[in-house]
């Protein structure tokens, strides 16, 4: 399409040490506006990937039926719920794709305003020069609850070796909310969708360094932030979407209001014909990922044909009811703590978590310690062999999270759930076994057999 009011960029790449890549992205053109999607599949190859794809298709599918446009946050809200009940009921029908889950994030363009919705730790930010570079979105994830409770810095938080376990995602639970945001667009505005295989390896200013490079375009932006995660080890797939505002020659023709605003227009039908994909320039990169409106009837046709033959149709559960006149879109967390006879906080289903290996640690130990076969981790993880790297991220299943109360001894915890203290104290990095701070919630690993 020629004249858009922005340029954008994009670029994914399995990394260095994961066999396959399981994140997935999308950009299309609707009725409503433009929109944007990454997920980060988890759940082992073939269950990740599908996953983090099924999620992509589903969020497209949803929205491009939509006629009215009035409320958009609303809009996003169903289409998010919409994907976490096709990944959920197409796990119930396979059992072995049962844990498979993906993060989400969707940004969706219309006029003068950025609609942005997330589930997990894929993140979105936005840089201005004037104002620098800002995380739009808080992750789900367990060290950001520590962050909400003044508990570590921003900075810890990035070096935690936990930093990566995630509290919230799509398809593990029947149901799953977001958070939505929504944004006035300004001039010279750049806006990043990506995944945690770049922001848990860039820090802040690398990142900002890049995005303040003004000899490069969005595509390059986009080839440049993956490949300095390569050159940090590239321990996770790692998938970025750039959205540029930026007045350049690509947009110069566009009018722009004398404010900080940009004005933008997507209402008019004559605009929306097929974009040209930047593609990137790296061969490892998968071409399934550039999924963009060509030709109608074949789009919806590959659609159809996904849903048809993946998953049943009355596994396709409609969205849940939403308020329509909701306008807080700050929810909380959505994995709730219930209290139990026992008076034991925890997560009432056994969820997986990302758990990132520490110096020494082999796959044996961690095996031993969750309680989980190596060929189980091996196989969920795409792992060709045993080895593994400080540093590199492995999915692994929890019995449940508890909430430390006042007065709990850890190998009291620890005879409650059939496990060795010794275990619970090293997946969860504790240096001593006698102090533990009410409140502290523990991963708990599977029961000894």
């Amino acid at each position: 399409m020629r004249n858009l009011p922005f340029d954008f960029g994009n670029h994914t790449d399995r990394g260095l040490v994961r066999e396959f890549n399981e994140d997935a992205m999308g950009f299309y053109s609707l009725s409503g506006g433009y929109l944007w999607v990454v997920a980060d599949g988890m759940g082992g190859h073939a269950a990740g990937d599908e996953a983090s794809k099924l999620a992509v298709d589903a969020i497209y599918f949803f929205l491009h039926q939509q006629t009215v446009w009035e409320d958009i946050p609303n809009l996003l809200i169903q289409a998010i719920d919409y994907a976490n009940q096709n990944i959920y009921q197409y796990a119930l029908q396979y059992p072995q794709k049962r844990g498979m889950g993906t993060t989400v994030v969707v940004a969706l363009v219309r006029d003068n305003t950025i609609t942005i919705g997330h589930v997990g730790d894929s993140r979105a930010y936005r840089y201005n020069p004037e104002t620098g570079l800002q995380a739009l979105t808080k992750d789900h994830s367990f060290v950001q609850e520590l962050v909400n409770q003044g508990l570590i810095t921003e900075q810890e938080a990035h070096y935690h070796p936990r930093k990566n376990e995630i509290t919230r995602a799509l398809g593990t639970k029947e149901n799953v909310i977001p958070d939505i945001q929504q944004h006035t667009i300004r001039k010279n505005d750049i806006f990043l969708l990506m995944t945690d295989g770049i922001c848990s390896l860039l820090t802040h200013n690398e990142i900002q360094q890049i995005l303040s490079d003004t000899t490069l375009n969005s595509q390059q932006i986009a080839e440049k932030l993956v490949n300095k995660a390569n050159e940090l080890g590239g321990y996770d797939n790692s998938t970025v979407q750039v959205i540029s505002f930026k007045q350049t020659q690509n947009n110069q023709n566009q009018s722009l209001a004398d404010t900080n605003v940009l004005e933008l227009s997507f209402k008019n039908d004559a605009q929306k014909k097929e974009i040209k994909v930047p593609r990137s320039s790296t061969s490892d990169s998968s071409l399934r990922y550039y999924l963009f409106i060509g030709g109608a009837i074949l789009t919806i046709a590959l659609i159809l044909f996904y849903f048809l033959s993946n998953l049943n149709t009355q596994n396709i559960v409609p969205p849940t009811n939403l308020e329509k006149n909701e306008k807080n879109y700050a929810y909380e967390d959505s994995l709730k703590v219930q209290e139990d006879s026992t008076s034991q906080k925890t997560i009432q289903e056994p969820m997986f978590i990302r758990y990132k290996v520490r110096r020494g640690q082999s796959l044996d130990q961690l095996s031993k310690w969750f309680n989980y076969p190596m060929d189980s981790i091996k196989m969920r993880n795409g792992l060709k062999n045993s080895k593994i790297k400080e540093g590199e991220e492995l999915e692994f299943p929890l019995q449940a999270i508890y909430e430390v109360e006042k007065g709990d001894k850890l190998e009291l915890i620890a005879k409650k759930f059939n496990v060795k203290a010794s275990d619970i104290q090293r997946i969860n990095a504790l240096k001593s076994a006698e102090k533990i701070s009410p409140g502290v919630k523990l991963y708990i690993p599977l029961p000894e057999k």
